[in-house]
């Protein structure tokens, strides 16, 4: 799959370095974070699923990485338009993470 932005994904886990940030900070901490929906590969962020939507052009995209983090779920967001590291952070939509976890938890 690729994002307006030039995302691929699930690729450019191998390609490019995260980094995960926050809408409270400007300090960003590269992630250890890959495809792995078996949960069986050694990473900090183990994706599990993937969703992207694309709204007219690169600096609208949404890509949603939905992942496994010390064995709980959460929902994280790439908006990333530029630069050579991917930004993500854990998505601030309630519905988003309310319906993972719900998901992942079997409550679906």
């Amino acid at each position: 799959m690729e994002t307006l932005a030039g995302e691929k994904y699930p690729d450019d886990f191998n390609n490019r370095t995260f980094k995960m940030c926050s809408d409270n900070s400007k300090k960003t901490e590269t992630i250890n974070i890959g495809w792995d929906p078996s949960l069986k590969k050694d990473y900090d962020y183990h994706v599990v699923s993937i969703f992207n939507c694309n709204v007219g052009n690169p600096e609208q995209h949404i890509t949603y990485l939905f992942s496994v983090h010390d064995g709980q779920p959460v929902a994280l967001v790439d908006q990333t338009t530029n630069g050579s590291d991917c930004m993500v952070k854990e998505t601030a939509n309630q519905e988003v993470r309310t319906a993972f976890a719900n998901i992942f938890e079997g409550n679906n």
